[in-house]
């Protein structure tokens, strides 16, 4: 929801703003790290559909829709959590600045 190059369903003004904020300060802390030395990385993170209450009205919330397969993309959040820690293991340094979904594939800012 915060990549503006991945916007193909309009909607969600708030949510879609507070979330390239995020990215912005994400991307901006990212520079002053490498600007400043600091052994670390800045990443922003894509954590597909996560079952929440947020997300109940399209998703189901936590268990989902009964009778609905579960969309590619589409987690209960410890599944979400999981795949995210798993791309977080495998950052290296030349990945600071970097939008990740949780493939570990890189998002459009």
């Amino acid at each position: 929801m915060g990549s503006i190059g991945d916007n193909k369903k309009g909607g969600w003004y708030s949510y879609r703003a507070s979330k390239a904020a995020q990215n912005a300060i994400t991307k901006t802390f990212s520079h002053e790290l490498r600007l400043k030395g600091v052994p670390a990385i800045a990443v922003a993170l894509h954590p597909g559909t996560v079952r929440t209450d947020l997300s109940a009205a399209f998703t189901g919330g936590p268990g989902g829709k009964p009778g609905r397969d579960k969309p590619h993309g589409e987690f209960e959040a410890d599944e979400s959590a999981e795949l995210l820690y798993d791309v977080v293991r495998k950052l290296r340094a030349e990945d600071n600045g970097a939008f990740r979904d949780w493939q570990g594939k890189e998002v459009v800012w």
